[in-house]
């Protein structure tokens, strides 16, 4: 198990997880874009990864994040599109 993340820094994670730039991040969170990169450092350590995309996976497997959604499920179908 990871060592335990803070509020803020699950937050980072959950839009990381959104694929969100630092930028968005900071926007939304209203800190600064360098504190969002030294939460996502703080982040990397915590769960031992070197990327976003590591980060999340980690995050998912330990349940610290919902599991993803499949393509599939994710867009819903056209209402008539078999009728056409």
């Amino acid at each position: 198990m990871p060592e335990t993340l803070t509020y803020r820094e699950r937050e980072v994670l959950t839009l990381l997880a959104e694929r969100l730039s630092d930028k968005e991040i900071a926007e939304q969170l209203t800190i600064a874009p360098n504190t969002v990169r030294k939460h996502t450092s703080t982040i990397y350590g915590k769960l031992g990864v070197n990327s976003r995309r590591e980060a999340v996976d980690v995050a998912r497997a330990f349940g610290l994040l919902p599991a993803r959604q499949s393509s599939t499920t994710a867009m819903p179908a056209r209402v008539g599109a078999a009728n056409r």
